[in-house]
Parts: structure tokens; C-alpha cells; sequence
């Protein structure tokens, strides 16, 4: 049976790519969040599972305040989470979280059900708790309940010495009693090991940063690790388990498995070594559009594939880049004017583009006016204030459609509940910005959304015309809406000066 044993990783090159494909480990945490290097790992062990670490200081790991503090983490770990995305499996919570007692434990599970919430608004999975080897205490996993039934995976460190069976259920294998300390309904819960192996500083042993190679030789350490690895067989729910680490880091030398050639093999065995990777499949990147010109207030479909890439959005104009999914398929688009629509795909070497322009014939002008671009058609009914930190880039406007509602049955909007306005918001150079807090205030009402990672936010409307305001930062659109109850639909740019 497959071993479900793989490394814990602190810099990408403590590995090379020939270990992983060996190997081909269940498991892989990493600390070191290249793009490049983990999808090479993928390329030659695709079957593995990369989970994310972020690294925080001493004192950063704060859940009294539990929504805030939530905020704040995916705040913080979201580029990475963005950069990693499509490559990465999920990211890890806090690492090693203490509690002690009923509140701490219900601050944490408060924590880690916003937490989770967030990163699975962007398509992320989430792993929690990752409480060190032989806590928390059983009695308070009750009161975790909410995060655990919120995140993906459930973390756990599991340590023992100077041979790992030594407390067993105790330390190492610890998770089946947290499991069953928990009701029923989570029993089963995906669990990953994101640390495990020979540590010293475990109680009773007490001498801490002592690997496993200051307590035996490497067959010594295989035998814990088998022993380990076949209770872990046991339970169908263990995805598999990190052992720390493989590291030059000369703090954790006595734990450093680069050179455990005994354990690499064991990990990889009972399947056939792959072949040498050949030649990655050529990248696809097309556009195209079923019309090159529309009159005013027509559709255009496009239909773009971006294929052996590992993400792909699409441009209009230079505005915020929108993601596509899946990687063929096509979406209708009502251009207010010419516009260029950019299909962009990235790859390991870099970036493709492909473009295509339509034609808006007799269309009028764009209103230019000072810092920004307006459609004509409501130039005279929307007003635009810049800020100091945001600027609006352009309001344009895809309507009149089209289909006039004058009595709109009761519980129906206007818009019929096709979305109405899409905000896109990008930073200084022109790339999308997620997480940005985008307000729309209306009369007596306000509701806020944050951008997703295309740096987008989409939104119904209700009411006529002017009686909405969108609000970015210190910049905002006042007088949108929907006018004599058409299906309109408003683009509306802002972007980070």
C-alpha cells in the first residue's frame, strides 16, 4: 500500500526534483511559495498534495478578536494564495495556536470558521488548529466544533522519542482521540499531519531540538516511521503526514531527512518509478468573436480556450483582468463602444495574449473628461468624485436593453435577478486587486462586498436611476440605476493611485 509519508519543506531547494519523483509523497508542507518550483513538483509527482505555510512573527497569531483577526490573516495571505493558486491544495491556519481554556477555544473556532469562510470565497481550501504534538486538551474540542465543520482538513503535530510508538494515542496518533472527543457528525473529518517525526523536546524526554539523528541512525528512524505509517493505513480520513524536516537550516540539522535515502525509498515504493517528464504539451491561448463590428446595444460572444496553462482571465480593454472558467468556453459581452478584449494565460515561462477588437459602429464618443472615461448616454446623470487614494478610471454603460418591466411582480427586482453593475478595482499598474471593500449606498441602505481575486464585485439593482452611489476608498459614482425599469448593465473602473 502506498505510503502516506511525505516532506515538510523550508526552502524549495532543499529538495531536488528527482527526490519527488522517486518519492511520489501523499503529502508535501512548504514554507517556500514559488510558483515555478511547485509546479515542476506536480509535473513529476502529480498525485501529491502541496499545502501552504505562512509564516508569521511572535505575537501575529492573534484570535481574541476573532472576526477581525480572521480578516486580517486573509488579508495578509492572500497574494501568496493567489499566486499559488490552481498549484497549491490548501493553506494552513495558525501554526501551533495555544489554548487553555473554554473562551480561547471558542475564539479560535470563531477564527477559523471566518478565516475558512474567506479563503473559500476565493476558491481556497482551508487547514485548521495545528495544535502542537500532545495538546490541546480533549475537553475543549467541544468547543472547536465550528471551525472544525468550516475548514477542509483538521492539522495536527504529532512528536514523540526516542522512538515514536512511545506514548502512542498520546503524542503521535493523538488525532484519534481529538476525533473522538469531537460529535459525532465530524468523526470522519479529512485529517492531515502537517509535522511529524523524533523530537526530543517532547515530555519526559525534554531535550528540545534534538532530532532523530541525535537518537539513533536512520534505520532507527525508519522503523518509527513505518510503525507510524501503518496506523495511519488504518483510518481511511488521514490523507497523510509531514515529517519534519527536509532542511539545511543548521537549527534543525539533527531533524534534516535530505540525505535519508532509506526514507525516500520507502516512501516510494510499491509503485514504479515514473519515467524522465518529456516535453510539457504546447500552451493553448485563442480568442476570437462570432462578429468583428455590432451596432449600438448589440452583443458580441467570444470564445476563448486557454488550455496546458495554469490560469487564464480576460482583459477589456486595459481595465481589471476578469478569471475564466473553465479554460474553453465563451461569454456574451455588450461593448459600449470599441473595445479590445485580451485573453491572457499564464504558464511556467511567463504569460500569452491573444486580442481581439469589435467594431461599435456610429457608436458616439466617450465623454473624456478630466481623470476619467463616461459613456455619453448618462454623462449628464452620473457624477464622479476622485479621492486621494482611489480614482475612478471609467463608468460605461451597456443598455438600454432592451426589455421594459412596468410592473414588476411583488419579490421580483427590475433587473429580473440578472446582475446589474460589475466593479472592477486594480492597483496602480493596472492589476486586479482583491480583498478591496466596495461600498453601494442607496437611500436609508448600504451593503458592502470585497473584490474576488479578479479584483471584481457584481451587484443588483433595484432602484431608477441616481439612486445609487459606488464607493471605492475615497472615490465613488453617484447616480447609477436602472432607468424606467430596464435590464441595464454598468462597468465601473476604479483604480489605486
Amino acid at each position: 500500500m502506498k505510503s502516506k509519508l511525505g516532506p515538510y519543506v523550508i526552502n524549495k531547494d532543499d529538495l531536488p526534483l528527482e527526490w519527488y519523483r522517486i518519492a511520489q509523497p501523499r503529502v508535501v508542507f512548504s514554507m517556500d511559495h514559488s510558483r515555478e518550483h511547485w509546479s515542476a513538483v506536480k509535473s513529476v509527482s502529480p498525485q501529491t498534495l502541496i499545502f501552504g505555510r505562512y509564516y508569521l512573527e511572535e505575537g501575529e497569531q492573534r484570535f481574541d478578536n476573532p472576526k477581525a483577526n480572521a480578516e486580517w490573516f486573509a488579508d495578509r495571505i492572500m497574494p501568496n494564495a493567489n499566486m499559488m493558486r490552481g498549484v497549491y491544495d490548501g493553506w494552513m491556519a495558525y501554526n501551533e495556536p495555544v489554548i487553555t481554556n473554554e473562551t480561547d477555544a471558542a475564539n479560535l473556532s470563531a477564527f477559523t470558521l471566518r478565516w475558512s469562510e474567506l479563503m473559500h470565497a476565493q476558491g481556497i481550501k482551508t487547514l485548521a488548529y495545528s495544535f502542537s504534538e500532545g495538546s490541546c486538551l480533549l475537553e475543549l474540542w467541544p468547543f472547536l466544533t465550528a471551525g472544525v465543520a468550516a475548514c477542509d482538513y483538521l492539522c495536527f503535530h504529532e512528536y514523540d522519542a526516542p522512538e515514536m510508538w512511545r506514548t502512542q494515542g498520546w503524542r503521535c496518533l493523538r488525532y484519534r482521540k481529538a476525533l473522538a472527543a469531537l460529535p459525532s457528525a465530524y468523526r470522519n473529518k479529512p485529517v492531515v499531519i502537517g509535522e511529524t517525526g523524533i523530537d526530543g523536546g517532547v515530555g519526559g524526554i525534554d531535550q528540545p531540538q534534538r532530532g532523530w539523528k541525535a537518537f539513533g541512525s536512520e534505520q532507527h528512524y525508519l522503523d518509527s516511521l513505518e510503525w507510524y505509517d501503518d496506523e495511519l493505513q488504518k483510518d481511511a480520513n488521514v490523507i497523510g503526514a509531514a515529517i519534519f524536516a527536509a532542511t539545511w537550516d543548521t537549527g534543525f540539522g539533527t531533524f534534516d531527512i535530505r540525505d535519508a535515502i532509506m526514507i525516500r525509498d520507502y516512501i516510494g515504493e510499491g509503485q514504479p518509478i515514473p519515467p524522465e517528464p518529456g516535453p510539457e504539451p504546447t500552451p493553448v491561448c485563442t480568442l476570437t468573436a462570432d462578429k468583428a463590428k455590432i451596432k449600438p446595444g448589440e452583443s458580441v460572444t467570444l470564445t476563448y480556450r486557454a488550455e496546458n496553462v495554469s490560469a487564464g482571465w480576460l482583459q477589456i480593454d486595459d481595465g481589471a483582468l476578469i478569471p475564466l472558467a473553465p479554460a474553453v468556453g465563451s461569454r456574451v459581452e455588450w461593448p459600449p463602444h470599441t473595445t479590445t478584449y485580451t485573453l491572457i494565460a499564464r504558464t511556467a515561462p511567463g504569460e500569452l495574449h491573444d486580442a481581439v477588437t469589435v467594431e461599435v459602429l456610429f457608436a458616439p464618443p466617450p465623454v473624456e473628461t478630466p481623470g476619467y472615461t463616461i459613456d455619453p448616454r448618462i454623462a449628464d446623470r452620473v457624477t464622479v468624485e476622485q479621492g486621494q487614494a482611489y480614482r475612478v478610471v471609467g463608468v460605461w454603460y451597456n443598455g438600454p436593453e432592451y426589455i421594459q418591466y412596468p410592473n414588476v411582480p411583488p419579490g421580483h427586482s427590475e433587473s429580473r435577478e440578472r446582475i446589474n453593475s460589475k466593479v472592477h478595482v486594480m492597483d496602480a499598474q493596472g492589476k486586479p486587486m482583491p480583498g478591496v471593500l466596495v461600498v453601494l449606498d442607496w437611500v436609508d441602505e448600504a451593503d458592502a462586498w470585497k473584490t474576488d481575486a479578479g479584483g471584481t464585485v457584481e451587484f443588483e439593482l433595484f432602484g431608477e436611476m441616481g439612486a445609487y452611489t459606488v464607493i471605492v476608498g475615497d472615490a465613488r459614482v453617484i447616480g447609477i440605476g436602472l432607468p424606467g425599469h430596464r435590464h441595464v448593465q454598468y462597468n465601473i473602473q476604479f483604480q489605486k493611485t
